[in-house]
């Protein structure tokens, strides 16, 4: 992948971690790969990841304090 040209960007899925142990299973997938929530702009269009696996379970106080909307610029898609 190092070969592309392309911004590549990574997102949990319900394999990398773990709702029985989210904490440790969170902590690595950080570590290695980034936040669970994060925001990127590229050539003016705006991508919002999110995880949303524990979303079901009351996951909206995690979001609130940790995710950053970004302010659009131009017209949103």
């Amino acid at each position: 992948m190092k070969d592309l040209k392309v911004p590549v960007h990574f997102v949990p899925g319900n394999h990398d971690t773990l709702e029985s142990e989210f904490k440790t299973t969170r902590r690595v997938y950080e570590k290695d790969f980034g936040s669970l929530l994060y925001v990127e702009e590229h050539e003016g269009v705006i991508f919002i990841f999110v995880y949303t696996e524990p979303l079901a379970r009351s996951f909206r106080r995690y979001v609130v304090m940790h995710f950053q909307f970004a302010k659009p610029h131009g017209t949103i898609v």
